[in-house]
């Protein structure tokens, strides 16, 4: 089942996002086979910080293989913009 909720992106969550990713280092030479650079790493952890405050998960995982466990079952978020 797919769905679509609409969100209100906050200061918060782009504030926490970019402290997040105060702790990378981004280099256009050194990019990964994924496609991490800074502007869709941004869009990625505000997209979990979205997901976070509307499921009211206190903290996400930041695992690899997934980004939040929510009632016992890990989560992988995506987010693209528009």
């Amino acid at each position: 089942m797919k769905f679509i909720i609409e969100r209100i992106i906050s200061k918060h969550m782009i504030d926490r996002a970019e402290n997040r990713l105060s702790n990378f280092i981004f280099n256009r030479k050194e990019q990964s086979k994924f496609g991490a650079d800074k502007e869709r790493t941004l869009v990625g952890y505000v997209g979990e910080f979205m997901v976070m405050e509307y499921l009211k998960v206190i903290d996400g995982d930041d695992d690899y293989e997934y980004d939040i466990i929510y009632r016992n079952k890990k989560i992988e978020i995506k987010s693209i913009s528009c």
